[in-house]
């Protein structure tokens, strides 16, 4: 049986733990923390796309030389 999901339920569960001060107020990271975020995120994408490119590029230079032989 699936628990019925109210928003005056919500509220008032909140509304409850605010006054009891059991609630936190959320984390919202400055601009400086959000930017290195998203530069990690991108540089780790540009590293898989990278791999990726890589691959290609031997699978293809295997293919149209196949005596070609490497070394890493």
């Amino acid at each position: 049986m699936k628990k019925v999901k109210n928003d005056n339920i919500d509220s008032l569960v909140i509304a409850l733990l605010l006054k009891d001060g059991k609630f936190s107020s959320g984390y919202v990271t400055d601009d400086e923390y959000q930017s290195l975020r998203t530069l990690y995120c991108n540089r780790a994408s540009i590293q898989s796309d990278m791999k990726e490119v890589k691959k290609r590029i031997l699978t293809q230079i295997t293919v149209t030389f196949p005596e070609f032989e490497y070394y890493q």
